[in-house]
């Protein structure tokens, strides 16, 4: 029997008993107890599920934080792995190597750096008052002189 049952016989049973102006019959009285037990057993049957699901839920954050910190240890290592063979290349002083399984060379890029966020002219600064990069790097290129800011040319290793 679920939920929705005992609760609906349950209906039945307080319809009865107005019915019969209050009076609690045995068989009304029977029913009410089996009803009760019946409430009683579902009712613990819900709260251990509960319980089940609230602690797998528990299970999955910690794995899910488990996880972030070994993908987090993993993108590290990488990272120093990347930056150890771009200063190989860098001390060699080469553009670029073509390897038997890979090509490495290097891809130009840039980035604004701010200087002093205070000296941006405001149609620079966003409602989060962080500089618009984008913006002031589209003034800067476009020949316009930019208080507090400058495009810094960046080389990033390209691993193909």
């Amino acid at each position: 029997m679920n939920l929705y049952e005992i609760d609906h016989d349950f209906l039945k049973l307080q319809q009865a008993l107005e019915e019969s102006d209050g009076e609690l019959t045995t068989e009304i009285a029977q029913m009410l107890d089996e009803n009760e037990a019946n409430m009683e057993k579902k009712y613990s049957n819900y709260v251990k599920m509960i319980n089940i699901f609230s602690g797998k839920a528990d299970m999955i954050d910690n794995e899910i934080a488990r996880l972030t910190k070994l993908k987090n240890s993993q993108k590290s290592s990488a990272e120093r792995l990347k930056t150890a063979l771009a200063d190989s290349l860098k001390l060699r002083m080469l553009d670029k190597y073509d390897g038997t399984f890979f090509k490495l060379s290097w891809r130009k890029s840039s980035s604004v750096e701010i200087e002093d966020e205070s000296l941006l002219n405001k149609k620079y600064l966003r409602v989060v008052t962080s500089p618009d990069k984008t913006a002031i790097k589209n003034d800067i290129q476009a020949g316009k002189k930019v208080k507090g800011a400058y495009i810094k040319e960046n080389s990033n290793l390209q691993i193909k």
